[in-house]
């Protein structure tokens, strides 16, 4: 069965059947052919022929499949190409966009150590601000009380004592009073002072008038407690009545106290001791806790540099009932420094071969475990010293400690293989280790926050 000539015919570019005109039926006849052999026999040869179908139909390339899928490949292929280039510049994209805003790197740091011990190293510390190891005293004062029994008794008549300063606005030149002068409180109480004084005159600033003044102690003019008393003010009794008796007067310093009248109980002489101890003891360790807690940041003191001093008057070991209380006043003094100082002045003493850079990333680790120890054992603690000299002794260890910031600066930013010759760079680092994220870093970040360094 014959094909027909259209479904032979593959359109090129696509499924498109080319305009071909309809063929008329009677021009598609079988040519003229001459039938023999039958009883009819006719001619055909002399009737018209129709030109073949051929002749009638378009010229149309015929593309065959090995003609037509290279040409889809080539497309295909470009395509690929295309979508390849844009994913490469996806992922080089998103790696710059990692490693700007996403890496870090976190660096561990061990540092250098060395160990040392003083024994009895010698220090001078000094009031003067410009002194290497400078000082400041601290001075507290405080009170201890212990319940007593008093089991003697004797009849006392006494007087009160204290000391008060006069002072003189008067005039600019010394006033003289003599001993026994009578000066009078506020509750008419006469009291006498000890001895012959000259005030000294005032001064000026602008319109103000600093008065002088001088201490005297005073004794009451009679026995009794009613003389004992908080800090009062006095004027002359000689005074009275003349331009002096306001411009020359006088104020205790302190409490005026002694004064007792009658039957009073005492403690025995055993009892006596085993107060002054006790009570001594316990106000000491209540000063200390005192002192230490009013030191100011940054500075330091020892244990061994305190001073105490208590005080004891017979009144306080005596009593207007058998069963009383045993009142003990003290003050505890010492020098503080400031830790920096103190921890350069240990670091030159044991280190003396230090850069003045270096003493900066060293510190001590136990300095205020160290025994303190004054090389007079005279000296004396109060707010009139200047200088002392004293020893350090114990054992310690200094430790390096990188400044973290500065060598965050140094690094910033900088070639991964140049982070060893920063490390040796740095006296204080003994060994170090860094591990990026993410790991394909050849470059430090650039963003300081994204440098994490820990000093172990």
């Amino acid at each position: 069965m014959k094909n027909s000539i259209i479904q032979d015919i593959v359109p090129q570019g696509g499924r498109k059947i080319p305009n071909i005109e309809k063929i008329k039926i009677e021009e598609l006849r079988t040519p003229a052919v001459k039938i023999t052999g039958s009883e009819y026999e006719e001619d055909l040869s002399s009737k018209p022929q129709p030109e073949p179908i051929v002749n009638i139909l378009p010229k149309v390339e015929i593309i065959t499949p090995e003609k037509y899928v290279p040409q889809r490949r080539n497309n295909v292929n470009k395509k690929l190409i295309f979508i390849i280039v844009i994913a490469v510049l996806f992922v080089l994209g998103v790696v710059l966009l990692i490693n700007k805003y996403f890496s870090y790197v976190y660096i561990d740091i061990t540092p250098k150590t060395q160990a040392y011990t003083l024994s009895k190293e010698g220090f001078t510390a000094s009031k003067a601000e410009n002194m290497p190891l400078h000082f400041e005293i601290m001075i507290v004062d405080g009170e201890d009380k212990q319940d007593a029994v008093f089991t003697e008794s004797k009849d006392v008549s006494t007087k009160a004592k204290g000391e008060v300063y006069i002072y003189n606005e008067f005039s600019t030149k010394p006033q003289k009073l003599l001993i026994n002068t009578k000066l009078i409180d506020d509750k008419l109480n006469v009291y006498l002072t000890d001895k012959e004084i000259s005030i000294p005159g005032y001064k000026t600033s602008g319109t103000k008038i600093i008065p002088g003044s001088i201490a005297v102690n005073v004794t009451a003019a009679l026995a009794g407690e009613k003389y004992n008393g908080e800090p009062r003010d006095f004027s002359i009794v000689g005074f009275k009545g003349t331009t002096k008796a306001t411009k020359i007067y006088a104020r205790s310093n302190g409490s005026l106290s002694l004064g007792r009248t009658g039957q009073y109980y005492m403690l025995s002489a055993q009892d006596k001791g085993k107060v002054i101890v006790d009570s001594g003891t316990a106000l000491y360790n209540k000063l200390v806790k005192k002192l230490q807690a009013q030191v100011p940041p940054g500075y330091i003191v020892y244990t061994g540099s305190m001073q105490f001093s208590k005080k004891i008057s017979d009144e306080v070991f005596e009593s207007k009932t058998p069963e009383g209380t045993v009142t003990i006043t003290g003050t505890l003094s010492a020098p503080i420094f400031k830790i920096d100082e103190l921890n350069v002045a240990l670091i030159r003493s044991t280190y003396s071969d230090v850069k003045d850079e270096e003493v900066k990333e060293i510190y001590s680790q136990k300095m205020k475990e160290f025994v303190f120890a004054y090389t007079d054992t005279n000296t004396l603690i109060n707010k009139s010293t200047t200088n002392f000299k004293f020893n350090l002794t114990g054992e310690d260890t200094l430790l390096w400690k990188p400044y973290v910031d500065i060598l965050k600066n140094k690094i910033i930013g900088t070639d991964k293989e140049s982070l060893d010759t920063f490390y040796l760079s740095d006296p204080g680092i003994a060994k170090a280790r860094a591990i990026f994220r993410p790991p394909w870093q050849s470059k430090l970040p650039e963003d300081i926050s994204h440098i994490k360094i820990s000093v172990e």
